[in-house]
């Protein structure tokens, strides 16, 4: 009997103590940021990628007066 009072006062002082809890938090949300922002990246990293090509296509043409003019 002493001995499944004594395994029964250690899971109560386990189920007590919260040493930890604020660590496990902060992995927790810490790993949740993370995944959102690689969520995030991948769902506009193609919109990116084609308005970046689209600005590039736009400036290709434009002289700039301290540039030499270009060469036909």
């Amino acid at each position: 009997m002493r001995l499944s009072t004594s395994i029964l006062a250690r899971l109560r002082a386990f189920a007590v103590d919260d040493d930890g809890s604020a660590t496990v938090d902060f992995v927790i949300g810490t790993a949740l940021g993370v995944t959102l922002t690689i969520a995030v990246m991948q769902s506009i990293s193609g919109s990116v990628t084609g308005l970046s090509d689209k600005i590039g296509e736009a400036i290709t043409g434009i002289h700039f007066p301290w540039e030499p003019p270009p060469e036909d």
